[in-house]
């Protein structure tokens, strides 16, 4: 887990993670009071019971966590930010190569590329962070990529 921090998320992600806390709970919930399995099979350790032991381990880690960020998140329109510049929560409209691309700039729990949806701690999130509409960027991973940032909108 990251260190302690806060964490600013779009209020969509702030429910999808209230929801998956919430499910976990129940399925660890019904899980233990099926019972928990034999613990010895003649002499051997129970598969089974084996079995039953990394479930809930795995179950009560990814509550742990669950409950840990929803701890510290905050809705991303709190999240510090200069006017006009990139940060989280910002909707950058860049140009590569003569094409337009826009991406919304966002905790690393919630990125998705596929939906423009870019880390700010992401090479390309980091290069941004703090530039200014009119700034050139050149990223180099693995591809030497250079981005003019067109415009850039809080969007929250």
């Amino acid at each position: 887990m990251e260190e302690k921090r806060e964490y600013y998320l779009t209020p969509s992600a702030l429910e999808k993670i209230a929801q998956e806390l919430e499910t976990l709970k129940k399925i660890k919930q019904t899980k233990v009071k099926k019972g928990t399995p034999q613990t010895f099979h003649s002499e051997d350790l129970n598969p089974e019971y084996l079995s039953f032991i990394e479930d809930l381990e795995s179950l009560e880690k990814r509550i742990h966590e669950l409950e840990e960020i929803l701890k510290r998140a905050k809705n991303i329109a709190e999240a510090p930010r200069e006017e006009g510049k990139v940060g989280i929560g910002c909707k950058v409209l860049v140009e590569i190569e003569g094409k337009e691309d826009e991406f919304l700039i966002v905790e690393s729990i919630e990125a998705d590329p596929s939906q423009g949806k870019i880390s700010y701690l992401s090479p390309v999130g980091k290069a941004l962070l703090g530039k200014k509409e009119g700034d050139v960027v050149e990223i180099s991973f693995p591809l030497k990529l250079v981005y003019k940032i067109k415009k850039v909108t809080f969007e929250f």
